[in-house]
């Protein structure tokens, strides 16, 4: 039996599984990337609340008050991904429509990167709540406030509709996320 485990950026390994060159794939964002008629299936595995924020510097500097829409269009966003699907994501979440264009000034793949980004002033970024608690209890990071609903980001497995899978992938599987619930991820 052979495992390889890799980290990509999402839309690279929805297109390995539908070429066949992986047999499962954990995944965040899903939701972002896929369209009706797409050849894969998911499964939740968990939920984590995700937040737009910045450093408290770039906050003074950019928004003289609560951050609307129109402030808020005009920043400048690090993202996941080129086309900002996840800065588009929250502003659809916040206020049921999105600017007419959001070019990122950085794309980067995880969060910690993004993290680092925004405490090095450069903008605004999508990052997990659990991964800031700390920076602002401190007051270090702001938290831009959502007017509609919570953003969530949830981490799904992915596999291709028909796929079946072997002894070895089953097991694997089951494995895995049976060690996610024992961590109280499930």
């Amino acid at each position: 039996v052979y495992f390889k485990i890799t980290h990509g950026e999402v839309r690279k390994q929805i297109d390995l599984l539908i070429e066949g060159r992986l047999d499962f794939s954990l995944v965040d964002s899903l939701d972002v990337y896929l369209t009706q008629i797409s050849p894969i299936v998911s499964s939740r595995i968990f939920e984590e609340p995700e937040v737009l924020a910045c450093s408290n510097k770039y906050f003074e500097n950019h928004f003289s008050r609560s951050p609307d829409f129109q402030g808020l269009s005009q920043a400048e966003f690090i993202a996941y991904v080129k086309d900002a699907s996840d800065i588009k994501a929250w502003f659809r979440s916040s206020f049921k429509k999105m600017p007419t264009q959001i070019t990122p000034i950085l794309t980067l793949e995880t969060a910690d990167l993004i993290l680092s980004a925004i405490k090095a002033h450069m903008g605004l970024g999508i990052v997990p709540v659990y991964l800031i608690k700390d920076e602002i209890e401190k007051g270090s990071i702001v938290v831009i406030r959502q007017k509609i609903k919570p953003l969530k980001n949830t981490l799904s497995i992915v596999c291709l509709k028909q796929k079946s899978y072997s002894l070895a992938e089953r097991t694997f599987k089951d494995f895995l996320l049976k060690e996610l619930k024992n961590m109280g991820l499930e």
